[in-house]
């Protein structure tokens, strides 16, 4: 089963990841907070990383630091999410290879950029 770990300190959010991937065969686990959802990831990494930027006890951009420091998590891929509408912050997340979605944002429009990277990583190729 594909699962994703959500790192979002808004339980309303947290909730939307849950409710848009339902019906999916994607399980959701959510962790509140940055260092929580840090030791998750690198406990058992996921197939992809839903990451609040703005968390409480870590920032974002720590968590995707040691993220991309660890073999394992290298390549996972992840979503930033933000209510920075900066360029910038868009530009910084693409040095991570991780895909920024604005807040606020709908349940299809994060629903299809899951469902695009989790595909983007199963998609096999054949040697010509």
């Amino acid at each position: 089963m594909t699962r994703i770990i959500a790192i979002e300190d808004s339980p309303v959010l947290q909730r939307l990841v849950e409710i848009t991937m339902r019906g999916t065969g994607i399980e959701v686990e959510p962790c509140l907070d940055g260092s929580g959802g840090l030791e998750t990831v690198l406990a058992d990494p996921p197939d992809l990383v839903v990451l609040d930027l703005g968390l409480p006890d870590l920032s974002g951009w720590q968590i995707l630091d040691r993220l991309r420091a660890e073999p394992a998590t290298r390549e996972t891929p992840v979503i930033v999410t933000t209510g920075e509408t900066r360029g910038s912050v868009a530009d910084r997340a693409a040095t991570y290879d991780a895909v920024t979605l604005e807040k606020p944002y709908t349940g299809a429009v994060l629903r299809a950029t899951i469902l695009m990277l989790i595909n983007r990583r199963t998609v096999v190729t054949s040697p010509t």
